[in-house]
């Protein structure tokens, strides 16, 4: 989304909002972080990653603006990533991914968006998401994507980012496995039953590189994940 490129940044509500939050970490930094109990120290740290959790996906909410507008080349840059690594100073293939996550979550995965700005899911869970997603065969209609993105969200209460990917590697493997077998129609790719809290979405996940799916083994990504995850209809 697009809005007012010509509003003044030092007057902005935005600006002293994050002045605000900025003196707030100041105020906590160099805390009595001794003080918590054991049990209060891991909530603490859950709450914590969910606040920069949230805040990372401003930040998201920012790039995808930058991009929107084409900043990049109005200030002598190649373009956003190009722009992003100088003003960051962080590597192409980070900078990338956060252009790409940006773009993705303000358009069609607004759902993943969503759950990203509440803190829900994490930034790099939301980053398997939409590598997933774009992997889709490219007959996947609007609808079996929507339930697609569902599913992803849901495991993702569950699975850690490697886990995620499996599961998502073998959801679009079982997309284009229906997709090419001759009169048979999509499968639901977020049934009811799904795989969450079943058996055969446990198990030790591998590096989820290619090739490194499993047999039937019960672990996140294999056969018995690809069939939960696609659904006969």
């Amino acid at each position: 989304m697009v809005s007012n490129p010509e509003s003044p940044s030092r007057f902005h509500v935005l600006v002293d909002a994050l002045a605000v939050t900025s003196t707030q970490i100041d105020a906590m930094v160099d805390g009595p972080v001794w003080s918590l109990s054991d049990a209060g120290l891991l909530e603490f740290l859950q709450d914590c990653s969910a606040v920069l959790t949230r805040l990372a996906a401003f930040r998201l909410q920012i790039v995808a603006e930058v991009h929107g507008r084409g900043l990049a080349r109005r200030v002598g840059a190649s373009g956003t990533v190009a722009l992003l690594r100088e003003r960051l100073r962080v590597r192409a293939a980070d900078a990338n991914r956060l252009v790409d996550v940006a773009v993705a979550v303000d358009g069609p995965l607004a759902a993943t968006g969503k759950r990203l700005a509440a803190g829900e899911i994490s930034v790099e869970q939301a980053q398997v998401i939409v590598a997933g997603m774009r992997s889709l065969p490219a007959t996947a209609t609007v609808d079996v994507r929507r339930r697609a993105e569902a599913f992803l969200l849901r495991q993702a209460d569950e699975f850690d980012p490697t886990a995620l990917a499996r599961l998502a590697r073998h959801l679009r493997e079982t997309l284009a496995w229906a997709d090419a077998s001759p009169g048979g129609d999509p499968p639901d790719p977020a049934p009811d039953s799904g795989s969450e809290g079943g058996d055969s979405a446990r198990g030790e996940p591998g590096d989820g590189g290619a090739g490194s799916d499993g047999g039937g083994d019960g672990q996140p990504g294999g056969p018995d994940d690809a069939e939960a995850a696609g659904g006969g209809c």
